[in-house]
């Protein structure tokens, strides 16, 4: 089983269109109270609060087109049309790798993987934010000049 438990959340509107595909298919779908309200920001516009929860069947398509079936468990921002995210605890939890090259999603056996880049590849740390967000570190021109150096983060 495939489960998604993610603190990036669906909209309503996203939501209301996957229950309604749900629902024409027989297929339920659970949307609860949270025990206490969710404050977020950066998904969708300002900052806004989640009050509900829900919980959907989620099916992927292989690469061999073989179906991974299990679920996706989020909250739901209200009043907005972001779609569903993942998240970096699921793709964390789930050993993801994404190539960004090839569009892949690559969900990891046991075992360390093995990667080799091609000559010239350039490798750069990135550090997890309290956002929930992944950052990397961008420092201006003083590196360069021996002038004052700004550190900045830029989220991916």
């Amino acid at each position: 089983m495939f489960n998604m438990l993610e603190p990036v959340p669906p909209a309503s509107q996203w939501l209301q269109e996957v229950q309604s595909t749900l629902q024409d298919k027989g297929i339920d779908s659970e949307v609860r109270p949270r025990g206490a309200p969710l404050r977020l920001g950066g998904v969708g516009k300002g900052a806004q609060r989640c009050n509900q929860d829900m919980t959907i069947p989620l099916a992927m398509a292989r690469q061999d087109g073989s179906i991974k079936g299990g679920t996706f468990t989020a909250p739901v921002i209200e009043s907005s049309s972001a779609p569903a995210l993942l998240g970096l605890r699921s793709l964390t939890e789930h050993r993801a790798v994404l190539d960004l090259v090839s569009n892949q999603l690559h969900l990891l056996g046991p075992g360390e993987p093995r990667v080799e880049f091609p000559a010239g590849t350039e490798t750069f740390n990135l550090e997890r934010a309290p956002t929930g967000h992944v950052s990397g570190v961008l420092q201006t021109h003083g590196v360069y000049s021996r002038g004052p150096t700004s550190v900045h983060r830029a989220n991916c």
